[in-house]
């Protein structure tokens, strides 16, 4: 079996310990890592039953597995792999049985020998430390020779189950190897570039030097600069507008977005605190053109709304509020179910500042003076949850209203090397 190590890897194979965590950069090898580790604990221990986790079967069937097996194409040995158990059996030697994290409750029923668990710290760190339990529980197979071992492997997402269980008070057992993206050769040459134009600055720590950092903690848009993100661009300046709708009943918002060159987001009009969505409808079309003069109207309009409004209304009609919003003209862009708040602040953090400086999301601070205010001043809360404020101003709505376009437009998921963009100007 020829795999390429790098010296985090190489330094994660020789490390003793009954709990190993090998936490690395996006690229750095942790897939690699995994799958020549439980290579390895096969072929050095005849009849024992691998486990290999990830967070839900696409993974596995994406990645983990057609790894496996291309390194078992290379070697001597006959193989056959059941898709309906989920589990590869190596002739003479064991069997690979692969799980889902996605429900803990179903980690039940089998013995295995040694367990290797990928991108764990994707997961809630409620329901992550719930699936380490109970994959350790599994871990209890006896073969001469060895003892019972379970590895894990993760990018990390700020101080989630893997900074409190390895890094901050790791106990008997639990060690960590940390490896960069830098530190893999067999990469691209453009691949850490392409990285760090993607994603924001806070980030890169995380997603390319593979350190646990403060993600949902202290101002959720650290880099946000009144001045260095100013723009000067009226709505007059585009001919379609991307508007983010938040559904509240006498609390809704909106935020007008104008496209430069598919790659800058204008913010150049706000509509706040209004009571609903016919009251909403109504100050939109005042400034942007009637509905029944749809077809000389200067823009074209394309609403982001919030996904709750495909089944409710704000007025508390028969109508849901996306009807409406459609009703009255404006062409709908919207998913099912709205993204988590975590993967739209990161959407917009990496268009308000990329780890090499470009800033993308530009803000006219005479037009959207709430939303400049917004950007400046909203924290996660000690818990690393959205604020949530009972009386007063709530900027969180206009943040939600804000978001939802960017991430539609922008979409920068933790898998992704670059960002996309579905957006029509």
């Amino acid at each position: 079996m020829e795999v390429h190590l790098t010296t985090p890897q190489s330094d994660f194979f020789r490390l003793e310990a009954t709990f190993p965590l090998f936490v690395g950069g996006f690229g750095s090898g942790k897939t690699q890592t995994l799958c020549a580790r439980a290579m390895q604990d096969m072929f050095e221990f005849p009849g024992a039953d691998i486990a290999i986790y990830a967070p839900t079967y696409d993974l596995l069937r994406l990645s983990t597995i057609p790894r496996i097996a291309e390194l078992l194409e290379s070697m001597p040995v006959n193989y056959h792999y059941n898709r309906a158990d989920n589990i590869m059996t190596v002739q003479g030697y064991g069997r690979f049985i692969f799980r889902s994290l996605d429900n803990p409750a179903r980690i039940v029923a089998y013995e295995v020998y040694r367990s290797h668990i990928d991108e764990l710290d994707t997961m809630r760190k409620e329901k992550a430390e719930d699936a380490w339990n109970r994959v350790i529980s599994r871990n209890r197979q006896k073969l001469p020779g060895g003892s019972n071992r379970v590895c894990a492997y993760t990018t990390p997402e700020g101080y989630n189950f893997a900074y409190e269980r390895w890094a901050r008070r790791p106990g008997e057992g639990y060690k960590l190897v940390r490896a960069s993206t830098r530190s893999n050769p067999f990469l691209p040459p453009d691949y850490i570039d392409n990285l760090m134009a993607t994603y924001p600055a806070q980030l890169v720590e995380a997603y390319i030097d593979g350190r646990f950092v403060n993600l949902r903690r202290g101002n959720a848009f650290p880099h946000f600069d009144r001045a260095l993100n100013e723009s000067d661009a009226e709505p007059e300046d585009f001919e379609r507008l991307h508007i983010g709708m938040d559904f509240n009943v006498d609390h809704m918002c909106a935020v007008v977005w104008g496209i430069k060159n598919r790659r800058e987001a204008h913010a150049v009009g706000e509509f706040v605190d209004h009571a609903d969505t016919p009251a909403m409808i109504e100050a939109l079309l005042s400034r942007f053109g009637a509905k029944t003069d749809r077809g000389s109207r200067r823009w074209a309009l394309t609403a982001y709304p919030d996904a709750s409004g495909r089944s409710r209304s704000s007025r508390s009609s028969t109508e849901s509020d996306i009807t409406m919003l459609r009703q009255a003209g404006l062409a709908i862009d919207a998913p099912n179910a709205n993204p988590l708040i975590r993967d739209r602040v990161a959407s917009t953090n990496a268009m308000i500042c990329n780890g090499v400086g470009d800033r993308k999301l530009l803000i006219n601070p005479d037009l959207c003076p709430t939303l400049c205010e917004a950007f400046e001043t909203i924290a996660w809360t000690e818990s690393g949850d959205w604020p949530k404020s009972s009386s007063g101003i709530d900027l969180t709505h206009i943040i939600d209203a804000a978001t939802y376009p960017i991430d539609r437009l922008f979409t920068l998921r933790r898998t992704a090397a670059a960002s996309t963009s579905t957006f029509e100007v």
